[in-house]
């Protein structure tokens, strides 16, 4: 073979290659954590210095964690999981696990979440308001609702104050209890 055959043949191989990695989530999702990790020229040992972070309050614990559980975030494709600990007594024995959620731009952090909701015994559905119960929340609902172990599971609008202007805010004499009331007979 010449090697423009070689070359025609080599990309064929990669888009057929492409094609299947692509048909399966979890292989994706594999796939698109090898290449951020590849991509990120940082090594193993680079990740030693990020055992424990401390912070003195949540706007610095936030900023911090950003490059480990940030869409861009330098540390992103290492971080499998994040434990905040907080000293408070009556929190003894929860663990409370956010999850990227479903949908999440990074496909390796979907594949998570879908693994972490099979050990949770009540689960918090976040929907935000103005797109209350999306299509993918009612098939995660409808996913979780038969899973074992799940004992309860809560549906949370989010960011409803986005919702507190316009018609309902009209219709209800601006009164905002009856705002709010008209809101959740609506969601």
């Amino acid at each position: 073979l010449d090697e423009k055959q070689k070359q025609d043949i080599e990309q064929k191989a990669k888009n057929i290659a492409n094609r299947e990695i692509k048909r399966d989530d979890r292989l994706f999702a594999c796939y698109d954590q090898y290449n951020r990790i590849k991509e990120s020229m940082i090594t193993i040992s680079d990740l030693e210095n990020f055992k424990n972070i401390e912070a003195e309050d949540i706007e610095s614990l936030n900023k911090k964690l950003y490059d480990f559980v940030g869409v861009d975030g330098k540390y992103m494709p290492f971080t499998k999981s994040v434990t905040i600990k907080i000293n408070n007594e009556k929190l003894k024995d929860i663990e409370i696990i956010d999850t990227p959620g479903i949908n999440d731009p990074i496909t390796s952090r979907e594949e998570r979440t879908k693994e972490l909701l099979k050990h949770c015994d009540v689960i918090l559905v976040v929907s935000p308001a103005w797109q209350f119960l999306s299509n993918e929340d009612i098939e995660l609902l409808d996913r979780i609702s038969t899973k074992e172990g799940i004992k309860e599971i809560y549906i949370i609008a989010s960011k409803i104050d986005t919702e507190l202007f316009g018609n309902e805010k009209e219709k209800n004499n601006a009164t905002l209890p009856e705002v709010i009331k008209s809101i959740k007979q609506i969601l």
